[in-house]
């Protein structure tokens, strides 16, 4: 996308541009809110502190996305402004720059979400092994003891 947006030419580019931001800017508005209220949604129920440990969780959850949306939004609108402003060579080598400081921003979220992933997804996935490799063994041993009344001699089949 940097590589397209730089190489464009003039014209309506900063209107879309400017038009793909106040979208994005709404859908993170919308995001926040739909969060914000969710949450308090769950805190109002009962008090109960499974709740408000699964809304902690998901805010935690939340959080890193609504952060990596607000850093594209605003590397893209400096990535418009530059464009106007700076030669194309040093645009590119400033892109590269900020290439690297947002992959450094991005770490922690992303190391966040991992983690979340380690706590809420693996032990589920671990239950449904656990439940499949029973169903499965019992599967087999059935499947053997069919194969061993089918193979007995004066069967006709």
């Amino acid at each position: 996308l940097d590589a397209a947006l730089l190489g464009g030419g003039p014209g309506g580019e900063l209107d879309e541009a400017h038009a793909l931001a106040d979208k994005a800017s709404a859908l993170v508005s919308q995001l926040n809110s739909s969060a914000t209220s969710a949450l308090s949604s769950i805190n109002k129920l009962d008090g109960d502190k499974f709740k408000e440990a699964a809304a902690e969780k998901a805010w935690r959850y939340v959080r890193p996305i609504l952060i990596q949306i607000a850093i594209s939004l605003l590397q893209l609108l400096l990535l418009f402004l530059l464009k106007k402003l700076i030669p194309p060579f040093l645009a590119r080598m400033l892109n590269a720059v900020i290439g690297r400081i947002e992959s450094r921003i991005k770490e922690p979220p992303n190391k966040a979400v991992m983690q979340l992933n380690k706590e809420l997804v693996k032990p589920t996935v671990d239950v449904v092994r656990g439940k499949a490799d029973a169903t499965f063994s019992k599967m087999q041993a059935l499947l053997e003891a069919l194969i061993k009344v089918v193979s007995l001699p004066g069967l006709p089949l």
